[in-house]
């Protein structure tokens, strides 16, 4: 772990659910002790109860819903060039008492300035998490499909371009595709389309007509409206919310 540093690290005893509404650019591992959580993830939805856990991956797209209900969790935000866990893993019922008594030694660390000791309790979280999830292997046939959609990713494109590439029937194809991802064909690729588009704004592009068009939408309307969905605000928001292109301006 001498490669990450702890940004943030937020332990919330029974407390109400604030929302959020944002693009990350850093590692977040959330662990719902009490309670239940719903997140929206690149599209995805996600609903945490007690014992549960979802890691975030950078450059995504993420959304919190807001609840009036109390819940108890933790929330580990950490920097770092690898992934230290699946990309947008959800970890089901994994917290046992060694786990919980980890994690309150992790927010006791933290709270001294204890860094080096929390990276060290951290490391002990995700290995338990890397063990107790069965990753198997990725289904080859949708695996190609995805492929082959991030291939072509800024062209327009449609579910029976992206299933005929597999020599599938189309109707077998996207149910595989859903089973295994839990998106369908066309979430997954407007999905990707949004994270770039997304990318693209931080990245201090300004023409959001042009950013639409070079991913293959033909309709702006359209395209704002899919980023909308994704991201909880449309594309102009994004850029005037975001604080790298306000620093460009």
């Amino acid at each position: 772990m001498k490669n990450y540093k702890v940004i943030v690290l937020n332990y919330t005893i029974d407390k109400e659910i604030a929302p959020l509404n944002d693009y990350i650019e850093y590692h977040d591992i959330t662990i719902c002790l009490h309670g239940t959580m719903q997140y929206i993830i690149n599209g995805k939805e996600y609903n945490l109860s007690g014992g549960d856990c979802i890691y975030i991956s950078p450059s995504s797209f993420r959304v919190r819903k807001y609840s009036e209900k109390c819940a108890s969790y933790v929330s580990i935000n950490l920097s770092g060039d690898t992934h230290p866990l699946l990309a947008n893993t959800f970890f089901k019922s994994i917290t046992d008492k060694d786990l919980i008594y980890v994690l309150n030694m992790i927010n006791n660390s933290y709270i001294r300035h204890n860094q080096q000791k929390a990276l060290s309790l951290i490391q002990y979280v995700i290995s338990d998490l890397n063990e107790k999830h069965d990753t198997g292997k990725e289904n080859p046939t949708v695996l190609k499909m995805k492929n082959y959609i991030l291939d072509n990713i800024y062209k327009k494109l449609t579910v029976s371009e992206v299933t005929s590439n597999v020599f599938l029937s189309k109707e077998y194809s996207e149910a595989l595709f859903k089973k295994e991802l839990g998106l369908t064909i066309t979430q997954y690729i407007n999905s990707e389309k949004t994270r770039i588009a997304g990318n693209m704004i931080l990245a201090g592009e300004a023409d959001l007509l042009r950013i639409s068009e070079s991913l293959g939408f033909n309709d702006y309307n359209y395209f704002s409206r899919v980023f909308k969905k994704y991201t909880g605000v449309s594309p102009a928001k994004f850029r005037a919310e975001n604080s790298l292109y306000s620093s460009r301006l």
